[in-house]
């Protein structure tokens, strides 16, 4: 027969076992939960303007305006012209291709959800991420702002291959962000 003392510590040991185990389990589901919650109110967009009119693109000593109507549709400004409120000129007509401005809405409704990855640095560190002479600035505009609200200047691709060194000019900010978003942008400029 086994004695009632020497199973009294494996009793013990099983019944502690069981505890730990339902603890993980029970940490684990409300963890993930939990990490899932302050993972999504950590997703920070890199255009942090709510609602774009229009957005430049100087790339490769070509300026590209971008300009949305009234009903939404995106189109190429020919002459890449900016217009300030009031001007007469801001009011001329523009032909807007169905085609491209699908194609300009996508491209443009892409790079305005674009995450931030991470920061990496600071303006003072333009050089080491290939911003001393950016590949891409980026300026978006607010409705009936003269100004940009947002101005984004893009350097070199990271060590990753995946994603692209971006300088936040208003916040003095280098972050990264996946490289197709830029892939993107300059696409735009090639159609």
């Amino acid at each position: 027969m086994i004695d009632a003392a020497a199973l009294r510590p494996l009793l013990w040991g099983a019944v502690l076992l069981a505890g730990v185990a339902a603890s993980v389990y029970a940490v684990r589901d409300g963890g993930d939960a939990h990490h899932a919650d302050e993972h999504a109110e950590a997703v920070e967009y890199l255009v942090a303007v709510p609602d774009v009119a229009a957005v430049e693109l100087l790339h490769a000593g070509r300026l590209a305006r971008f300009d949305r109507t009234g009903e939404g549709h995106w189109f190429l400004h020919p002459d890449a012209h900016s217009h300030a409120p009031g001007d007469a000129r801001a009011d001329h007509a523009h032909a807007v291709a169905p085609e491209s401005s699908e194609r300009i809405g996508k491209a443009l409704g892409l790079f305005a959800r674009a995450r931030i990855e991470r920061p990496v640095g600071t303006a003072e560190d333009r050089a080491r991420f290939g911003l001393t002479f950016p590949d891409l600035v980026v300026a978006v505009f607010a409705p009936g702002k003269p100004r940009a609200a947002l101005t984004l200047e893009v350097g070199d691709v990271a060590p990753d291959g995946l994603s692209r060194y971006v300088l936040i000019v208003e916040r003095g900010t280098v972050v990264t962000i996946p490289n197709y978003h830029i892939a993107n942008l300059t696409g735009l400029l090639k159609g």
